[in-house]
Protein backbone atom coordinates (compact mmCIF):
# COMPACT_ATOMS: atom_id res chain seq x y z
CA UNK A 1 0.00 0.00 0.00
CA UNK A 2 1.03 3.72 -0.61
CA UNK A 3 0.29 6.49 1.72
CA UNK A 4 0.26 10.09 0.94
CA UNK A 5 0.60 12.86 3.80
CA UNK A 6 -1.59 15.40 4.33
CA UNK A 7 0.25 18.86 5.17
CA UNK A 8 -1.22 18.67 8.78
CA UNK A 9 1.07 15.58 9.12
CA UNK A 10 3.96 17.15 7.71
CA UNK A 11 3.86 20.42 9.34
CA UNK A 12 3.13 18.74 12.72
CA UNK A 13 5.78 16.14 12.15
CA UNK A 14 8.21 19.56 11.04
CA UNK A 15 7.47 21.47 13.94
CA UNK A 16 7.07 18.91 16.63
CA UNK A 17 3.79 20.00 17.73
CA UNK A 18 1.28 19.14 19.23
CA UNK A 19 3.30 16.32 20.71
CA UNK A 20 0.71 13.65 20.87
CA UNK A 21 0.04 14.36 16.78
CA UNK A 22 3.68 14.02 16.07
CA UNK A 23 3.78 10.50 17.98
CA UNK A 24 0.63 9.21 16.19
CA UNK A 25 2.30 10.21 12.93
CA UNK A 26 5.91 8.91 13.56
CA UNK A 27 4.05 5.15 14.44
CA UNK A 28 2.02 5.21 11.49
CA UNK A 29 5.07 6.31 9.49
CA UNK A 30 7.26 2.89 11.21
CA UNK A 31 4.46 0.92 11.01
CA UNK A 32 4.19 1.97 7.30
CA UNK A 33 8.05 1.33 6.53
CA UNK A 34 8.30 -1.88 8.41
CA UNK A 35 5.40 -3.11 6.41
CA UNK A 36 6.90 -2.49 3.15
CA UNK A 37 4.34 0.49 2.13
CA UNK A 38 5.22 3.75 0.53
CA UNK A 39 4.89 6.81 1.82
CA UNK A 40 4.13 9.39 -0.39
CA UNK A 41 4.89 13.16 0.00
CA UNK A 42 3.34 14.74 -3.10
CA UNK A 43 0.80 17.27 -2.80
CA UNK A 44 -1.67 18.84 -5.93
CA UNK A 45 -4.01 17.17 -8.66
CA UNK A 46 -7.91 17.06 -9.23
CA UNK A 47 -10.72 17.82 -7.51
CA UNK A 48 -13.37 16.14 -4.89
CA UNK A 49 -16.68 16.82 -2.80
CA UNK A 50 -17.41 20.26 -0.83
CA UNK A 51 -16.63 21.64 2.76
CA UNK A 52 -12.78 20.65 2.66
CA UNK A 53 -10.86 23.21 0.88
CA UNK A 54 -9.18 22.90 -2.87
CA UNK A 55 -5.96 21.69 -1.98
CA UNK A 56 -7.08 19.43 0.45
CA UNK A 57 -9.33 18.03 -2.08
CA UNK A 58 -6.51 17.88 -4.91
CA UNK A 59 -3.99 16.46 -2.22
CA UNK A 60 -6.47 13.26 -1.55
CA UNK A 61 -7.42 12.69 -5.36
CA UNK A 62 -3.56 12.97 -6.77
CA UNK A 63 -3.11 10.26 -3.47
CA UNK A 64 -5.88 8.24 -4.41
CA UNK A 65 -4.77 8.05 -8.09
CA UNK A 66 -1.35 6.74 -7.02
CA UNK A 67 -3.16 4.27 -5.13
CA UNK A 68 -2.54 5.61 -2.10
CA UNK A 69 -4.46 6.88 1.05
CA UNK A 70 -4.22 10.25 2.48
CA UNK A 71 -2.96 10.36 6.46
CA UNK A 72 -4.49 13.69 8.01
CA UNK A 73 -5.07 14.96 11.49
CA UNK A 74 -8.09 17.22 9.31
CA UNK A 75 -11.44 15.58 10.49
CA UNK A 76 -13.22 17.05 6.76
CA UNK A 77 -10.11 15.80 4.88
CA UNK A 78 -10.50 12.26 6.45
CA UNK A 79 -14.04 11.92 5.30
CA UNK A 80 -13.68 12.21 1.71
CA UNK A 81 -13.17 9.29 -0.45
CA UNK A 82 -9.06 8.50 0.32
CA UNK A 83 -8.86 10.16 3.63
CA UNK A 84 -7.55 8.11 6.72
CA UNK A 85 -7.72 9.93 10.03
CA UNK A 86 -4.95 9.54 12.67
CA UNK A 87 -5.98 9.26 15.54
CA UNK A 88 -4.48 7.55 18.67
CA UNK A 89 -3.40 4.30 18.74
CA UNK A 90 -3.94 4.26 15.01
Amino acid sequence: MAIGLDTSVVLRLLIGEPRSHVEIARRRLERAVSAGDRVVVEALAAAAPARTGVIDRQMVARYRSLGALTATFDRRQARLQGGMLLRGGG
